[in-house]
């Protein structure tokens, strides 16, 4: 394939993005995922062990 020797006009990078031609990164949604789920297990974790070490205390 032929390296290109021009940048693109404006005019055809408008029109790449009206037709959905971008390039879209997957870094952001999967690092928001690992952090959402990582706050997640801390805070189902804190709770399980509280209700554990109650549960524990008592019997």
């Amino acid at each position: 394939m032929a390296e290109k020797t021009e940048k693109a006009t404006p005019k055809k990078l408008r029109d790449a993005r009206k037709k959905g031609q971008v390039a879209k990164s997957q870094d952001f949604p999967s690092a928001f995922t690992f952090a959402t789920s990582i706050f997640g297990v801390i805070v189902a974790g804190s709770f399980l062990y509280k209700n554990l070490a109650s549960y524990i205390v008592m019997t």
